[in-house]
């Protein structure tokens, strides 16, 4: 009979054999087959057996390793919306079975694909990183930027930091986190009184004499407080207030003074 022989199933993985592709028909372009690994994960043999009319066969192997796990990656700190500045380190997991290496990288919010890497150590980025230091992201001092993006001044606003890995296979996953860059020192100005300016014994004095008014603010305002201390050269300090203030103010009163019984 001029019928190809049935070939049995060749070996995988368990000992037990599965036919991955049918026959292809002749002209496929030096493909012996198609094998669809989804779901496939591991080490397994591969087996192609050949026969011919007479019923003789030959055969090969060779083991693989399959990989249909993507690798896992996630920022643990800085946090999301998180308020950040100068020198930030970026910790968090960049892992898999047949790890590759990964990327960390930043840009500003809402600036299309415009993304800037931060050098890494190019022998810990080859290694699998779990709740570990992956980089280490100066913000006053940004590296060399791409084209329309800062330069060397110390970033502000908001900014998203972006953490690829990729393994052995060409899978990669990434993860983003937004973060806050504050690199601006808040505004603390006192325009009245002046300096040197003498004042009376309290508000029940004078209406403007014990109020201290000027700017005490910032774009990321958490609390300010007023202190004094006495001569050119205060060796101690002593607050206006029990606690601090938790409102910003611009250009108006920042307390009133009761300096009754003080001179000086």
């Amino acid at each position: 009979s001029n019928e190809p022989v049935i070939p049995p199933a060749p070996f995988n993985k368990g000992g037990a054999g599965e036919v991955i592709s049918p026959p292809l028909p002749k002209g496929a372009g030096g493909i012996l087959g198609i094998w669809n690994t989804s779901g496939f994960d591991g080490e397994y043999f591969l087996k192609l057996t050949v026969w011919d009319k007479a019923g003789l066969d030959s055969n090969d192997s060779i083991m693989i390793i399959l990989d249909d796990i993507f690798p896992n990656v996630q920022i643990s700190s800085p946090t999301e919306r998180e308020i950040v500045s100068g020198v930030v380190e970026i910790v968090g997991t960049a892992e898999d079975d047949s790890f590759g290496y990964y990327e960390v990288a930043f840009q500003k919010e809402g600036d299309g694909d415009n993304w800037q890497e931060i050098p890494l150590n190019q022998t810990s980025r080859t290694l699998p990183q779990k709740n570990s230091l992956l980089a280490v992201w100066n913000t006053t001092h940004p590296y060399p930027s791409k084209e329309g993006m800062e330069g060397a001044s110390p970033l502000n606003g908001d900014y998203v930091i972006l953490l690829t890995a990729f393994d052995k296979s060409g899978h990669e996953k990434s993860v983003k986190q937004t973060v806050i860059v504050d690199n601006k020192s808040p505004e603390a100005f006192i325009s009245q009184p002046v300096n040197y300016q003498q004042v009376g014994a309290g508000v029940s004095a004078s209406p403007l004499e014990g109020r201290i008014i000027g700017t005490a603010d910032d774009e990321n305002f958490a609390e300010y407080f007023i202190e004094y201390g006495p001569g050119e050269a205060p060796q101690k300090w002593d607050s206006v207030a029990e606690t601090p203030f938790l409102k910003g103010v611009r250009d108006n009163l920042l307390t009133a003074w009761n300096t009754q019984g003080k001179a000086g």
